[in-house]
């Protein structure tokens, strides 16, 4: 498979993954490790998101991202998320929350423990690494040895509610890193910041598609939830084809459903709000791969700038426009995100 910048991978991604992201406490981890009756109330919920997903999940890998809301838990409850992905298509490194470098220390020896114990099973089956794209620039070399020594796959960058630009030097360095290693990794943003809506606005432009220009191969979810997003509640999803984020609602659902998802639109307009949430994803995850193949074959042909800059909602924004029309190449496509 070739990612949209061109990158050959050595695993069955096509465009697009399905993410289930999971925040873990230290409480939680406890229950779910002594308590047969918590076990079974978290593989219901697992088995309900799942079957909310199926109808995309065909030749489309589905993984689970943990999130540890602390930073000391015991082998038995790392065991627990490893086994817990038995289900999915890839083993993925839980993310965290690094405040300082002693957190640092904790996280790297979480992920040391969770290689260890991986490799011990001997499972055959693809290798993601996570980085917290908050760390210091030079704690990052430190922390993607430990997985490019592993042979990971794809590499999670977490931008933790950020604007991938915000934070443009960390990534260009871990591409860089990764170059020299002479290995092929793909990179899969999550928690990428779409910027601040207004809170009347029908629709807004969908500023995180744009951060494939810094190099990112697939876009996951946001689910770090900072003030003014919680006026996200409101189901929103992408619009591949004027670049925006809708209000969508059952009396607009039929002008809006496109022709080539598989997410039904009965669960993008359920009474349940966490199955309209998690609808929303899954076909926010399978537009935006479709988006993808596109946008490669335009850096492919070199119309990538001129194909962006049609998009309604990129001409809506002036400033943008006018950054865009002056970029000449894919990697230009950084100065503006």
């Amino acid at each position: 498979m070739i990612s949209p910048l061109g990158k050959q991978i050595q695993i069955d991604i096509t465009n697009r993954i399905i993410e289930v992201y999971m925040k873990f406490s230290k409480d939680t981890l406890a229950r779910l490790t002594s308590q047969i009756n918590q076990q079974e109330g978290f593989n219901r919920k697992l088995k309900r998101i799942i079957g909310i997903c199926s109808p995309v999940l065909h030749d489309t890998p589905f993984v689970l991202i943990p999130e540890l809301k602390y930073l000391y838990p015991s082998e038995i409850e790392l065991n627990f998320l490893i086994n817990t992905q038995a289900i999915f298509d890839l083993y993925t490194i839980p993310t965290a929350w690094i405040k300082d470098i002693d957190d640092l220390q904790k996280y790297i020896e979480v992920v040391k423990t969770c290689l260890n114990l991986i490799e011990e099973m001997k499972m055959k089956k693809p290798l993601v690494g996570t980085i917290p794209m908050n760390l210091p620039a030079g704690k990052l070399e430190e922390l993607l040895n430990n997985y490019l020594d592993y042979e990971i796959a794809a590499l999670v960058m977490d931008f933790r509610g950020r604007v991938p630009f915000s934070v443009y030097q960390n990534v260009f360095h871990i591409q860089n890193l990764i170059r020299r290693k002479e290995t092929n990794v793909l990179i899969y943003g999550i928690n990428v910041n779409i910027g601040k809506p207004s809170k009347n606005a029908e629709a807004i432009l969908a500023k995180d598609v744009l951060s494939i220009g810094l190099g990112l191969d697939i876009l996951g979810d946001n689910h770090v939830v900072r003030g003014w997003s919680r006026e996200m509640g409101t189901l929103r999803i992408f619009i591949k084809e004027e670049y925006s984020y809708r209000r969508i609602s059952p009396s607009k659902i039929d002008e809006l459903y496109p022709k080539d998802t598989k997410v039904s639109k009965e669960y993008l307009i359920s009474g349940s709000r966490k199955e309209r949430m998690n609808a929303q994803r899954a076909f926010n995850y399978e537009q935006i791969g479709l988006e993808t193949t596109r946008i490669r074959n335009k850096i492919d042909s070199g119309e990538i700038v001129e194909y962006i800059s049609q998009k309604e909602y990129v001409k809506k924004d002036s400033r943008l426009l006018e950054k865009l029309l002056g970029a000449k190449k894919v990697e230009d496509l950084s100065s503006f995100i």
